[in-house]
């Protein structure tokens, strides 16, 4: 399953959308920013915005009945900080994966997919820079367009198990090297962000 790591407590609840203060309850990066003791907001900088964005739109978008489970995943959000440049695209790769598994043959995921390998391959290609992770936005909207006819129970586990698969890729991408290491901009391999041919899974269920 996703994070077995039991949740904090007395911290806000988990609720959908931005709020003012912690006492109206919390979406997951608000959950974040108190529980790294930084300022009340949905975009702590704690976590790379890139993340944040898919933390954020997979708080929107489970049921009620699944929320509670992604507190799960509140203490690893905190240090994904970025400092691999590629980040944004590794974060398109893991989401396109997640909604290519489902419908293989949706072209607006192919070519996201396509866009996001090519540019960690070829790092002079990511001197354009989109504004506010608009190709992560893009990504993750798309693989939820696709995830949307899922029965409830199914798309919230897909939906958890994404956001599970983007913290693992965002800390490998983000890991400080130790005395002596070297840091390679290489792109993620399919385990890394949890792709359909990794995880031997094809299509629809």
């Amino acid at each position: 399953m996703v994070l077995e790591r039991p949740a904090v407590t007395g911290l806000p609840h988990l609720e959908v959308g931005k709020h003012t203060g912690p006492e109206q309850g919390a979406c997951l990066m608000e959950y974040v920013s108190v529980l790294a003791g930084q300022r009340f907001t949905d975009r702590p900088a704690c976590t790379a915005g890139g993340v944040a964005v898919v933390a954020r739109r997979v708080n929107d978008a489970v049921t009620d009945r699944a929320r509670p489970r992604l507190t799960h995943c509140a203490p690893d959000l905190i240090g994904a900080v970025g400092r691999h440049r590629g980040l944004d695209d590794v974060v398109v790769l893991c989401c396109t994966e997640a909604g290519l598994a489902v419908d293989p043959h949706d072209r607006r995921l192919t070519a996201l997919r396509a866009r996001a390998r090519h540019r960690l391959r070829h790092s002079w290609s990511r001197w354009l820079r989109l504004p506010a992770h608009a190709v992560v936005h893009e990504a993750v909207i798309s693989t939820m367009t696709v995830l949307a006819p899922l029965p409830p129970d199914e798309r919230d586990e897909r939906l958890i198990g994404l956001l599970a698969t983007v913290v693992r890729a965002a800390q490998a991408a983000t890991r400080v090297p130790r005395d002596g290491d070297r840091i390679v901009n290489s792109p993620p391999t399919a385990a890394t962000c949890g792709t359909a041919e990794a995880r031997g899974t094809g299509g629809r269920r």
